[in-house]
């Protein structure tokens, strides 16, 4: 892939009246991996498993010191599990695991307090390399049960569940834990970490004509 434009380093610092296009830089990346996959029927049973292997990065002159760096979406394993049982003429049942790898992310390796800016104290932070962090593992298993009737079919799905909240995203905060030895809270800086999308039920009905 070429010409793929990304903001500069420290694109934030420039007045804003600069023009938009000296905010960012042009450069080039790559996406490449392997694909397996196994499929079996078992009478009323079917399914497959799938294992995906994959690299992505992405090089900027203005970014990351020139030096190539892994693509946010740079999830090197993907593994797909699927299991479909048709019970009968009217009811199927499928389930389906997916895991993968977490995305890339930018994290600050360093983190300390200007003087300068007293009375504020305004956290100062540095990062060495640009998506030098990786998020953790995730993973999720949807059911679904259909319905059919004589005009379409039912769906009740559960997306997700057994309520796996994956990592999402990672934020900077301060702890408050409570120091017994001398009666104070104890603020120093930790990173936490994001959780989103809990099980969730859901109903459709198709109506095939």
């Amino acid at each position: 892939m070429r010409n793929l434009l990304e903001y500069a380093d420290e694109y934030y610092l420039l007045s804003p009246e600069t023009d938009w296009t000296k905010k960012l830089t042009a450069g080039k990346g790559s996406a490449k991996g392997l694909d397996f996959k196994i499929s079996k029927d078992f009478g009323a049973l079917s399914g497959h498993i799938a294992y995906s292997l994959m690299w992505a990065d992405r090089q900027y002159a203005d970014k990351n010191g020139g030096k190539p760096f892994p693509a946010r979406f740079d999830n090197r394993h993907k593994i797909n599990v699927l299991l479909n049982w048709k019970i009968n003429k009217k009811w199927e049942m499928s389930a389906a695991w997916t895991g993968m790898t977490g995305n890339r992310i930018t994290l600050p390796t360093q983190c300390w307090q200007d003087p300068a800016l007293a009375p504020w104290n305004y956290d100062m932070t540095l990062a060495t390399e640009v998506n030098n962090y990786r998020l953790p593992f995730n993973h999720r298993l949807d059911l679904n049960f259909r319905r059919y009737n004589r005009r379409g079919y039912w769906d009740f799905s559960l997306y997700n569940a057994y309520c796996n909240m994956s990592t999402i995203g990672v934020q900077r905060d301060y702890s408050d834990k409570f120091d017994y030895n001398t009666g104070q809270y104890n603020f120093y800086r930790v990173f936490k970490k994001i959780k989103l999308i809990p099980v969730i039920p859901s109903i459709s009905y198709t109506w095939l004509f």
